[in-house]
C-alpha cells in the first residue's frame, strides 16, 4: 500500500522556518523590549483569543474571528499493526461506541537449535502471555472471555505489512482450534508456575497430541534452526468468540509478547526429571494485531458519521482503528490568502475538553495527536511534532480534563504558502497498542488562542 512519507521534507521546512523566524524575532527584540511589556488580548465568545504584539501597531484583522472550529467524526479505514511490542487481545462491549473485538497472530522460535527430545515424556504444552495493561468499565474486568487459539497454516513474513483489516482467514482453519476456552482476566495477580510465583500472565494449556507434535521431531530436520522450525510450525492465531457479551461486559487486555514470560513452553521428563523447552517470542517474529468494530448498537457513532454537523457539539476518538476526529481551523485558510507575510507565529494553542458526562467509566486516551493531510488525503506529521511534547503537547491533563496542542510551526507554514491547509486530524497516540477512547466537547467548545509578531 503506498504510504507518502514527508517527514524529511517537513524536518526541512520547519529548520529553514526556524531559522528565519528566530532572525526576525531578535532584530524584532531590540525594538521591543523598549516598550513593550504586555500583551493585548482580544477573544470573543467563539473561543478564539489574540495576543497582539506591539500594542503600538495598528492591528489590522486576518480573518473573521466569529467563525468556530469545525469538528466532526470519520470511521477509520485501517492501521498498520504489525511488531508492535503490545498486543492487544479480547472483547467489550462498549455502551457509547458499541463492540469491539481484537484478536493477534505471532511466530513463536528454537529458543535453542536442535533441542534434544531423547527419552521425553510429555507433562504438558502451554502457551503464556504476559499482561501489561487492560481497558473496560473496572467492574468489568474480570467478566468472563471465550478464548480459541488457531495454528498458522500459511507462512506469515516479518517483513510484510500487515493491517487491522487484513485478511487471514485464509491462513488458519477456523474449524480447528488448538484450544477453545473460557477464561476470567486477572491482569494484576501473579501465577503460580511449578513452585515459583511469576509476573501476571494469560496461561492457555493445549491437548496432549498438539504438544506430543513437537516432542515426536526428535532428530528430524525441522529442529535443526529456526529456518527450518517456520517451516513444520509456522506460528499462533489467538482470537475471541463473545457473541453473547452484553453492553458494559467484557476488556480489551495488553499483553507484553515480548516479555521473557511470554512464549510457547513444553513441559516433560526425561528419566523421571521434570525438565522444560520454551519456543520464545521476540523481535524477529512475525507478529500482528486485528480489530473489529460494529456499531450497530451506537446511535451516537452512526448519527454522526451520517450527520457531520452534530460532531459540533460532541466529537469521538477510538483507537484500533475505530473512530478519529476531523478539525477544519478556517482562520488558516483566510490568513494563507491575506497579506500576511510580516507576521511571525509565536504560538497557536488549541485547547480540547474530554466530555465524561456519560463516559465516566471509562478513561480517555493519555494522549492524543494531531496530524495534517495532504492534496491526497494522507496523513503528514506536523512539524510541531518534532519539537516533543514539552512544545507540542497531546498529553491529557486529568485535573483540568483538557488536551492541549501547539501548531504554531504548521499555522507559520500555512501563511507563508509553504504548504497548504487541508484540515488536521485528531487522533488517538499509540491506536495499534492502546483502547482508551475519548469524547470530547466539538467544534464550538474548541479554543484557540493566537499569538503572533507583526514585523
Amino acid at each position: 500500500m503506498n504510504k507518502p512519507h514527508r517527514l524529511l521534507s517537513l524536518l526541512r521546512v520547519t529548520t529553514q522556518l526556524s531559522a528565519k523566524f528566530f532572525y526576525k524575532q531578535t532584530l524584532f527584540a531590540l525594538s521591543f523590549l523598549l516598550f513593550a511589556s504586555f500583551l493585548y488580548s482580544c477573544k470573543d465568545q467563539d473561543g478564539i483569543g489574540l495576543d497582539i504584539q506591539p500594542v503600538n501597531d495598528k492591528f489590522i484583522p486576518l480573518f473573521n474571528n466569529t467563525e468556530q472550529v469545525t469538528s466532526y467524526s470519520i470511521a477509520e479505514t485501517h492501521l498498520r499493526t504489525d511488531e508492535t511490542v503490545y498486543n492487544l487481545l479480547g472483547s467489550y462491549f462498549d455502551p457509547l461506541f458499541g463492540k469491539t473485538d481484537c484478536s493477534f497472530f505471532t511466530q513463536v522460535l528454537l529458543s535453542a537449535d536442535a533441542p534434544d527430545f531423547t527419552g521425553a515424556v510429555l507433562d504438558s504444552s502451554v502457551l503464556s502471555i504476559t499482561y501489561n495493561s487492560h481497558y473496560s468499565d473496572p467492574a468489568q474486568i474480570s467478566s468472563l472471555q471465550h478464548l480459541k487459539v488457531f495454528e498458522l497454516t500459511t507462512s506469515v513474513n516479518k517483513d510484510l505489512e500487515y493491517y487491522s483489516n487484513s485478511n487471514i482467514t485464509d491462513n488458519y482453519n477456523p474449524a480447528l482450534p488448538i484450544a477453545d476456552v473460557f477464561f476470567s482476566p486477572q491482569p494484576s495477580t501473579g501465577v503460580l508456575v511449578g513452585s515459583e510465583v511469576q509476573v501476571p500472565q494469560l496461561r492457555i494449556n493445549f491437548p496432549a497430541i498438539f504438544g506430543q507434535r513437537f516432542l515426536d521431531l526428535q532428530n528430524a530436520p525441522s529442529l535443526i534452526n529456526n529456518t527450518a522450525f517456520l517451516q513444520f510450525f509456522k506460528g499462533f492465531y489467538v482470537s475471541v468468540d463473545n457473541p453473547a457479551q452484553t453492553m458494559g461486559q467484557g476488556a480489551i487486555l495488553s499483553f507484553n509478547t515480548l516479555s521473557a514470560t511470554s512464549k510457547f513452553t513444553i513441559y516433560y521428563t526425561v528419566n523421571n526429571v521434570p525438565t522444560q523447552f520454551d519456543f520464545i517470542i521476540n523481535n524477529t517474529c512475525a507478529r500482528a494485531n486485528f480489530f473489529k468494530h460494529d456499531y450497530v448498537t451506537s446511535t451516537a457513532i452512526n448519527d454522526q458519521l451520517a450527520n457531520p454537523i452534530l460532531g459540533q457539539t460532541l466529537s469521538y476518538i477510538q483507537p484500533m482503528a475505530g473512530i478519529k476526529t476531523k478539525l477544519e481551523l478556517p482562520f488558516l485558510k483566510k490568513w494563507s490568502s491575506s497579506d500576511s507575510s510580516l507576521v511571525a507565529i509565536n504560538k497557536v494553542e488549541i485547547i480540547i475538553k474530554v466530555d465524561e458526562s456519560i463516559t465516566s467509566k471509562f478513561a480517555p486516551a493519555n494522549k492524543l495527536i494531531l496530524v495534517a493531510l495532504d492534496a491526497d488525503g494522507n496523513n503528514v506529521f506536523l512539524p510541531d511534532q518534532f519539537e516533543g511534547d514539552d512544545y507540542f503537547g497531546g498529553v491529557y491533563n486529568a485535573t483540568t480534563k483538557k488536551y492541549t496542542f501547539n501548531i504554531g510551526r504548521y499555522a507559520q507554514q500555512v501563511i507563508n504558502k509553504q504548504t497548504t491547509d487541508y484540515g488536521l486530524y485528531l487522533m488517538c497516540a499509540g491506536a495499534s497498542v492502546v483502547a482508551n477512547r475519548t469524547v470530547i466537547k466539538g467544534g464550538q467548545n474548541i479554543v484557540v488562542n493566537i499569538s503572533y509578531t507583526k514585523l
